[in-house]
């Protein structure tokens, strides 16, 4: 799941669209998988994070790819300067992984995943806009 997860980061965040559009790309992408990996996490739970490095790596690795487009629109002046784009990047990877957690243990609490990618993107542009 990680792995997949991982690579949609890369696809959605490495395009030549605005930084905005590609944001907003990983925001639909990531909620319309919710009920997918909502799947896999009860799976993911019962192995117990055997493997903290692969954990830690994955996520680094998705914080850089995330920061880096968040870099591009403060370089080009469309995002804020502040925070830094490593902060806004593990702030928006904390909302995504946040909804996944909430959509696994009550998926009814939530709306469907096009409603939970609008706000998810609302979410992101407010964070990062000047």
């Amino acid at each position: 799941m990680l792995d997949q997860e991982l690579a949609m980061f890369r696809a959605c965040l490495r395009g030549a669209e605005p930084p905005i559009a590609r944001i907003e790309s990983l925001a639909r992408a990531c909620a319309s998988l919710f009920p997918e990996w909502a799947l896999f996490g009860r799976m993911s739970l019962d192995l117990r994070l055997a493997d903290a490095q692969f954990l830690k790596s994955t996520f680094r690795n998705m914080r850089g790819e995330l920061a880096a487009v968040i870099a591009e629109g403060q370089e080009n002046g469309s995002f804020s300067a502040e925070p830094r784009a490593d902060v806004m990047a593990s702030i928006l990877i904390g909302a995504i992984d946040g909804l996944l957690l909430q959509y696994f243990v009550e998926p009814r609490a939530l709306p469907k995943p096009p409603e939970i990618a609008q706000a998810l993107f609302l979410t992101a542009r407010r964070i990062v806009e000047k």
